[in-house]
């Protein structure tokens, strides 16, 4: 039986993101491949593969020592961006529709550091480069989504 596309996806990238991409430091921060991955995954494949993609990648990423909270973050963003935007081909199209929310994202993560009595413009000062570094990580992440995994096939 071939492999199921989330693993085909999410295994690689979270590979990528931990053995390459975490040792650059590019503005301060570093780039990630992950909420570009599962926001097309849940695009291309649906809301509840996206969920399930971000769960997947959340978990990998906890296992490797990353966050918990990873895994509800990825798993809403994969969820959230299948139930409310319809597959797109064009990539600048996508792209633009990432912006968003990753913005959000980046929003919520900000809104973290301040029940723990973080400076609001040090997390600010972190959130802007590392929405830049989403944006720009988007294209790897679509072509590794286009490469591995079908489109979605069921209608809405």
């Amino acid at each position: 039986m071939p492999a199921h596309p989330i693993l085909l996806t999410a295994v690689p990238a979270v590979l990528l993101q931990i053995l390459v991409l975490d040792r650059l430091l590019l503005w301060g921060v570093h780039p990630s491949l992950l909420p570009a991955l599962v926001f097309l995954t849940g695009i291309r494949q649906g809301p509840d593969r996206g969920a399930a993609a971000g769960l997947l990648t959340g978990g990998l990423l906890f296992l490797t020592g990353g966050p918990p909270w990873m895994i509800v973050l990825y798993s809403l963003t994969g969820g959230v961006s299948g139930a409310l935007f319809h597959p797109e081909r064009r990539f600048f199209a996508g792209w633009l529709r990432f912006l968003p929310v990753a913005a959000a994202a980046e929003g919520l993560l900000v809104l973290l550091h301040w029940p723990a009595r973080a400076a609001m413009a040090a997390a600010f000062s972190l959130a802007c480069p590392e929405l830049l570094l989403s944006l720009l990580c988007f294209p790897p992440a679509a072509l590794l989504v286009h490469w591995t995994g079908p489109g979605r096939t069921a209608p809405r």
